[in-house]
């Protein structure tokens, strides 16, 4: 029988893993956080034209930015299997079969974009017009949108370290494999990611400071969850 580890015993083999290595995955973390968020400081849309060209160059370059997921899973796997790794693995995307990662994360990101569109089409004609129906209709679609996000978003959490382990499979096998493996795992997952919340918001109030230690830590358990899923105690 199949026994998988708890979210507190991932957490514990996440520390012992980063211990001594937190100075070349906190660099990592920040090259790609910074980047991220220099696309995030675009400007606020005022129209539906213009929030649905942001939406799209934005999904373009969350496409392109996803590639960096790549390689950020290919480091924190290294580390967590013992294997040599360095700040330079994030760009392992770029240099093996790029066009595998780009496809994955094209299907990653349309998955999260599309159950919250209403919502945000909604959110901008209430901001316009204030009427109360435009806020009933965007708290219904932001509601209806989170029942369709959050367990799409699950199914698929895997497949970029799915990408690492099985290097001839498509960008298809990949995403219907992560949403194979985890079956009966999307409790577990949602668990482990909604308790790392009250540290988060611990780490926000440091002016986001703490967050470079607390995000390898969370990248860590979540490479540590995929491990123990593929390969469960017997």
């Amino acid at each position: 029988m199949n026994k998988y580890r708890s979210s507190a015993q991932l957490k514990a083999m996440a520390k012992d893993k980063l211990d001594g290595k937190y100075s070349t995955v906190i660099l990592a973390v920040a090259i790609i956080n910074i980047i991220q968020f220099l696309v995030n400081t675009m400007s606020t849309p005022s129209s539906l034209f213009s929030v649905i060209m942001m939406l799209v160059t934005s999904a373009v370059i969350s496409t392109f930015l996803g590639v960096f997921q790549t390689g950020l899973s290919f480091l924190f796997l290294n580390i967590a299997c013992d294997a040599p790794y360095s700040t330079a693995d994030i760009y392992y995307g770029f240099r093996n079969k790029p066009n595998r990662s780009l496809a994955v994360s094209a299907a990653i990101v349309l998955a999260n974009l599309v159950p919250l569109l209403p919502y945000q089409i909604f959110m901008l004609l209430y901001m316009n017009t204030q009427e109360t129906i435009w806020f009933i209709f965007t708290m219904l679609f932001l509601a209806v949108g989170l029942v369709i996000y959050v367990p799409l978003s699950l199914a698929l959490s895997q497949s970029y370290f799915l990408l690492l382990d099985f290097p001839d499979y498509g960008a298809k096998q990949i995403l219907q494999t992560s949403c194979k493996i985890m079956k009966g795992h999307m409790g577990r997952l949602f668990y482990i990611e909604a308790s790392f919340l009250p540290l988060q918001l611990l780490a926000s109030l440091s002016f986001g400071i703490g967050l470079l230690w607390v995000m390898p830590y969370m990248h860590m358990t979540y490479t540590l969850f995929f491990l123990d899923i593929m390969n469960p105690q017997r």
